[in-house]
C-alpha cells in the first residue's frame, strides 16, 4: 500500500517515535494503518528497526535498537517531570512482567508475594518485602507503567489502597503484548547460562562483518545510515566528532547526506546541520515524550543557568563541577524562598547534579569521567539554548542607527 499523503505518513512516523507501542485507542492508529507497508519499509531503510502492525489485536510495536544509556531513565508514571525510576525498580518491572505473562489474571497482593519468593531464591535479585512501603511503591510504579501502555489493565479496587495496605487489585494483563515488549535479534530461550545476556541481547549480528572490518561496501552504507538515522529520529543531536570513520565517509561521499536529509524530512523533521553537530528539529513536539527547557521545574530553571554559565557567547566550554555548584548555592542563597526541598545542608550539590544529569540526557553537555566526575564540557547544541533576554523599556521608535543593527 502506497503512503496516501505526505502529511499522514509524517505524524504516523512521529507517533511511534514518541511511543513505540501503540493501539487502536491512538490517535495516529488510522495513519500507522493507512501506511503500514511504506512505514515497515522506511524504519528498515533509516534505522534497521522492525516494526510490527497487528490489525486484528488493534497492535503496532516499533522495535527500537540503540546503545544502553544511563542518562535516559525510565520515568515513573505521574505529572511529576524528571521522576526517573530507581536502579531497583527496573528489577521490579521485570519480574512483574515475567508473572503476568504466565499468569495474567490475577491480584497486586498474589503478584507482591511472588516477587518477594522470587527474591529470597534467586540471590541476584534485590530484595523485595512487602511490608516495606518503598517496595510496594516500586510494584505499583511497574504496574502503573504497564497500564499506562495498555498492557496491563486494572478490574477491580485500587492501586493506591495496596500502596496504603488498605486494599487490593485485581489485574488482567495480554500476554500477546506484553510478548512484543522485547526487541532482541537472539530469543531468551537461546541463551547460554554464562552469557552476560544483556550484552547478548542487545547485539545484532547483521553488523558482525563491519564491527570485525569485513564488510564490503554495501554493509558499510546500511551500517551507517542506520546508526546516523537511530540517532537523529531518537536522540536529541548527533555530533560530529562522535562519528566514526565509516559514517564520516557516508555523509560525505556518494549522497548520504542528502538521502538523510530526505528521510528526516519525511518524518516531518526539519534537519539542521553545521560542522560540530546536527539536529532533527520537531517543531510540533510530537516525536518525543520529553522537551527541555519548557517545563518551570526547579530542576530545568537551574539547567538553564548552567548552560548560561558553560556557553558564553553561545559557544561551549568547560567548567569544574564545583563551580557551578557555587553558582547553585548562589542562586539558593539569592531566595531563600525559592526551591525550599535544597534549602539545607548538600541542598546545592544534589541540585546541581540532578540538573547536570538531566542537560546530559539531552545531549547538552558531557563529563570528562563518567563514573566520579570532576569537570562538565557543553556541547555544541547546549547554544541553543542559552537565555536571550529583550530590552522593551524603549519609549519611542528606533532611531535609523539603531535599525541598522
Amino acid at each position: 500500500m502506497s503512503v496516501i499523503t505526505d502529511t499522514s505518513f509524517a505524524d504516523a512516523v512521529r507517533a511511534l517515535l514518541r511511543r513505540p507501542l501503540l493501539d487502536r485507542s491512538s490517535p495516529a492508529w488510522s495513519a500507522i494503518v493507512t501506511n503500514r507497508t511504506a512505514l515497515i519499509e522506511y524504519f528498515e531503510e533509516n534505522c534497521g528497526w522492525t516494526l510490527h502492525v497487528d490489525i486484528r489485536l488493534g497492535l503496532a510495536r516499533l522495535h527500537k535498537r540503540c546503545a544502553p544509556d544511563a542518562t535516559r531513565p525510565l520515568n515513573r508514571v505521574g505529572d511529576k517531570p524528571n521522576n526517573p525510576m530507581r536502579p531497583d525498580g527496573y528489577a521490579v518491572l521485570m519480574l512483574t512482567a515475567a508473572d503476568l505473562v504466565t499468569r495474567p489474571v490475577t491480584t497486586i497482593g498474589s503478584l507482591a508475594d511472588n516477587l518477594a519468593a522470587a527474591s529470597l531464591t534467586d540471590p541476584t535479585l534485590p530484595p523485595f518485602d512487602t511490608g516495606v512501603a518503598a517496595h510496594r511503591r516500586q510494584l505499583v510504579d511497574a504496574i502503573a507503567w504497564f497500564v499506562t501502555h495498555n498492557l496491563l489493565e486494572v478490574t477491580a479496587g485500587n492501586l493506591d489502597d495496596y500502596q496504603d495496605r488498605t486494599g487490593d487489585a485485581v489485574l488482567v494483563a495480554d500476554p500477546t503484548r506484553f510478548g512484543r515488549l522485547l526487541s532482541s535479534s537472539t530469543p531468551p530461550s537461546r541463551l547460554q547460562s554464562d552469557d552476560d545476556w544483556i550484552a547478548a541481547l542487545a547485539h545484532e549480528p547483521r553488523y558482525d562483518a563491519v564491527t570485525e572490518g569485513r564488510a564490503d561496501a554495501e554493509a558499510e552504507n546500511r551500517y551507517a545510515r542506520h546508526t546516523i538515522g537511530r540517532q537523529l529520529l531518537d536522540d536529541p543531536a548527533l555530533l560530529t566528532d562522535d562519528l566514526d570513520e565509516i559514517q564520516a565517509r557516508y555523509l560525505t561521499q556518494g549522497g548520504g547526506f542528502a538521502a538523510l536529509r530526505r528521510a528526516v524530512g519525511r518524518a516531518g523533521l526539519e534537519l539542521e546541520a553545521n560542522s560540530d553537530c546536527m539536529v532533527a528539529v520537531d517543531e510540533t513536539t510530537e516525536s518525543t515524550d520529553r522537551t527541555f527547557g519548557r517545563s518551570a521545574d526547579t530542576v530545568t530553571q537551574v539547567a538553564v543557568a548552567i548552560i548560561d554559565l558553560l556557553c558564553p557567547n553561545r559557544v561551549g566550554t568547560t567548567a569544574a563541577i564545583a563551580d557551578v555548584t557555587e553558582l547553585v548555592a548562589m542562586l539558593l542563597a539569592e531566595d531563600p524562598g525559592w526551591a525550599v526541598a535544597y534549602q539545607n545542608d548538600g541542598g546545592a550539590r544534589r541540585l546541581t547534579d540532578r540538573a547536570l544529569q538531566l542537560l546530559a540526557g539531552f545531549g547538552l553537555v558531557r563529563f570528562d569521567d563518567n563514573n566520579n566526575p570532576t569537570d562538565v564540557t557543553a556541547t555544541p547544541v547546549a547554544g541553543r539554548f542559552v537565555t536571550t533576554v529583550n530590552d522593551c523599556r524603549h519609549d519611542t521608535a528606533p532611531t535609523n542607527e539603531e535599525n541598522k543593527l
